[in-house]
């Protein structure tokens, strides 16, 4: 039986000669399938035996792995990776890893089947600018790809747009500022799954003019609406004003819209609940097909603008998720338990109590919904 996964995270340091010998002798080393070295310490020379022995290798995880040689800029110049075109890796991952600002570059180059890649910073780790000298377009067969921030800190999008393949189908690029959504909606427009944590968008959202048929003027934005296959949307704290995201389109193909943050308020959700669009010269629900909203630290939503929207208008709905938003008191949801009964929605809602140690479930439930509600 040969081995094809090995899973490492946490446990090689630099200079084992144990973990050399094994990629550097054994047989099963050409016949991994994946290896997972995250949160390990390796020195520049290691990494590159492991690289250049697994030559079969699809899936690599060095997600807050750490080089010697990599801990400042002084010593950088010492590491040197050698390896040569990985025909089989299909997934990467070098997410806050310290090396990532001179490995990346050289994966990706000698990567050119790669499917999966996750390179999100912390900006202590990875100077922003590194991120001009990673270009992507070459990747014709990656559908997924991560390069946001985890912490505190803006990048400028302008340094990866430009190198954004077409056959994206998973972005995530929180922490980013100057989004241009125009820009992502013509270069990259089957993505079906979007991340926009504390991004900022600046000027990319300004409305254009045009005349209509009967002479009027009107006001159009290449706005996230323009994803005709976009399925899951996760925006949260942004500084841009909600329903701005969204006006003056044909309905949306969103099947989950996940959204946190103050920009979130009382007329966001009526726009959400009750927006209409034009198809085919009729009008939609511009939800129609949403499945799951769920609306997380949203504090600027109260119990008068829960109330006052009704859920059911949303055709597709199934589940509503409203997690520990500040202004919604538990008594306002335990009352909207009959909105739910005998219908095909469902609510999950976890409020902040008076005791945050207890948890506490009431629930409703019947043929066709369940409602729960949780304290805690």
């Amino acid at each position: 039986i040969s081995l094809k996964e090995l899973f490492l995270s946490g446990t090689a340091k630099s200079g084992s000669r144990h973990f050399t010998n094994f990629f550097t002798k054994s047989p099963d080393a050409d016949r991994l399938y994946a290896l997972d070295l995250s949160r390990t310490t390796l020195c520049a020379a290691e990494l590159s035996a492991v690289i250049t022995s697994c030559r079969r290798l699809q899936k690599l995880n060095l997600a807050e792995t750490v080089v010697e040689e990599c801990y400042c800029a002084v010593h950088q110049e010492k590491a040197e990776f050698t390896w040569t075109i990985i025909d089989n890796l299909r997934e990467l991952n070098v997410s806050c890893s310290n090396a990532s600002p001179l490995i990346l570059p050289l994966l990706v180059e000698s990567s050119p089947g790669l499917e999966k890649l996750f390179a999100s910073t912390r900006r202590l780790i990875t100077p922003y600018c590194i991120r001009s000298s990673v270009h992507f377009n070459h990747l014709h067969q990656l559908t997924s790809l991560d390069v946001s921030f985890v912490e505190t800190g803006y990048e400028d999008f302008g340094l990866v747009k430009y190198s954004l393949p077409p056959a994206l189908k998973y972005l995530d690029i929180s922490g980013h500022m100057n989004v241009d959504i125009s820009y992502l909606v013509a270069t990259c427009p089957y993505i079906a799954h979007l991340k926009l944590h504390q991004c900022r968008f600046g000027l990319s959202l300004a409305m254009q003019t045009y005349t209509d048929d009967m002479g009027g003027i009107c006001y159009y934005s290449h706005t996230l609406s323009n994803f005709h296959f976009l399925k899951r949307l996760e925006i949260r704290y942004t500084d841009v004003d909600f329903v701005s995201l969204f006006e003056h389109h044909t309905p949306l193909p969103l099947l989950e819209l996940v959204v946190s943050g103050d920009f979130i308020d009382d007329r966001s959700l009526k726009f959400i609940v009750n927006a209409r669009a034009t198809e085919n010269a009729r009008s939609h629900h511009l939800f129609k097909n949403l499945e799951l909203l769920h609306l997380n630290n949203c504090n600027k939503i109260t119990d008068n603008g829960v109330e006052s929207c009704d859920f059911l208008l949303m055709p597709s709905l199934t589940r509503l998720v409203i997690e520990r938003c500040s202004k919604i008191g538990a008594g306002r949801l335990h009352r909207m338990k009959h909105w739910f009964t005998g219908s095909k929605l469902s609510l999950t809602c976890f409020i902040n109590d008076e005791r945050p140690r207890t948890v506490k479930k009431q629930s409703l439930s019947n043929q066709n919904n369940y409602v729960e509600i949780v304290l805690g």
